[in-house]
């Protein structure tokens, strides 16, 4: 569910998605479910170019059960999918951070008059926070993980598409065999725009 500006002019959207890794046979309504909302604000700068804020969680730890607990092991491992649970080659159909985890995130982007865009993205995650060690079908941590990443890109028009430049990193505490890393990225893209 979207809800982009209804009252007045002010430049707000809210959403919110409530996901069912399945269905309960007593009343038809998402069982085990997963959740992730957000908000955005937005608006222009004097000199032409316009900006945008937003806010997002996601939770991938099912909860919404008869009794109220929350399971762990249960996002994306569904019996209904057969073995291999609701997953292409390993990866979850769903959130990129897998079950059992928690996501807080803040990302602030402007858009230039001459259409180069700034992006920056700052993330929170709590990765695979319960069940099984070793958990042999997350795709992301075999156990418990905390990590704090940014990313900052720019990208401008280049002919019939766009370049995208991008720099990053990830300080991760791996609270599952007690360690901890930092590790950096850079990536260049080129996308081009078919008409």
């Amino acid at each position: 569910v979207r809800w982009a500006s209804p009252v007045g002019d002010a430049p707000y959207a809210i959403y919110y998605q409530h996901t069912g890794e399945t269905i309960d046979n007593k009343i038809p309504r998402p069982y085990r479910s997963l959740d992730l909302a957000g908000a955005e604000v937005w608006g222009d700068s004097t000199d032409g170019a316009s900006w945008r804020v937003a806010a997002e969680w996601a939770n991938t730890r099912c909860g919404g059960t008869e009794d109220g607990q929350k399971l762990w092991d249960c996002a994306y491992n569904s019996n209904i999918y057969d073995e291999s649970g609701y997953r292409y080659y390993g990866r979850p159909v769903g959130h990129a951070m897998d079950g059992d985890g928690e996501m807080y995130s803040l990302r602030y982007m402007h858009i230039g008059a001459s259409e180069v865009n700034w992006t920056v993205l700052a993330r929170y995650t709590r990765v695979n926070q319960g069940g099984g060690e070793p958990d042999t079908r997350h795709s992301v941590a075999p156990g418990p993980e905390e990590w704090w990443s940014l990313d900052l890109s720019r990208r401008w028009l280049a002919g019939p598409g766009w370049i995208e430049v991008g720099a990053g990193g990830d300080y991760r505490d791996r609270e599952w065999d007690d360690s901890s890393a930092l590790l950096a990225r850079f990536s260049v893209t080129w996308h081009h725009r078919f008409q």
